[in-house]
């Protein structure tokens, strides 16, 4: 994953669906998995296991718009949960300690430049993300649905991630920024 975000800048067109991934209700049956659910076990099965094969994040489609710079046409659901996950491992780990140059690198390339973002989400959601998932600013209120449910996936990541330790979330960035993808880019 590492590979294909940095030096490049991915776009959620506006005619595309906005971020649909829920986290568990609070209030209802637990027993059914929410996507936000699903991803995480999954990847934490992954790290248990003994494979010694990179974790696969599955197809992308991309339209090229110009040098580096692509739509996503089809996986903004994951891209979106990807980035939202990484910056709450990132922020769990800063809290523990400075990031090291590799993981600074890892960070710059997947989260934040200091030039900009290889993400950007639908127009109506993306200061919001780039507010509250990337810079944790709290200033802008969630007002759509899809922006509840950015804010709401980042917290639910967050929240799972707060008694984990250093060893398991280095190994954590290690699997998503190693992790392969297949892709397609259309002109």
């Amino acid at each position: 994953m590492q590979k294909l975000l940095a030096g490049h800048t991915f776009f959620v067109p506006a005619d595309l669906r906005a971020y649909t991934w829920e986290i568990p209700s609070e209030t209802g049956n637990r027993s059914v998995n929410t996507r936000v659910d699903i991803f995480l076990s999954d990847l934490n099965l992954y790290l248990e296991s003994p494979s010694d094969k990179p974790y696969f994040l599955g197809h992308f489609s991309f339209k090229f718009k110009e040098l580096n710079i692509y739509d996503i046409i089809d996986g903004q659901q994951r891209m979106t949960s990807i980035v939202i996950l990484l910056s709450a491992i990132f922020e769990r780990l800063k809290k523990l300690r400075a990031l090291n140059d590799e993981e600074q690198t890892m960070y710059e390339d997947m989260i934040k430049r200091k030039q900009g973002y290889p993400l950007s989400t639908v127009d109506y959601d993306d200061p919001l993300f780039k507010a509250y998932i990337i810079d944790h600013s709290n200033h802008i209120e969630a007002t759509t649905t899809s922006g509840k449910r950015i804010v709401q996936a980042y917290d639910y990541f967050a929240d799972a991630l707060a008694d984990k330790d250093e060893a398991y979330l280095v190994k954590l960035i290690a699997a998503i920024g190693q992790a392969t993808c297949t892709h397609d880019i259309s002109l």
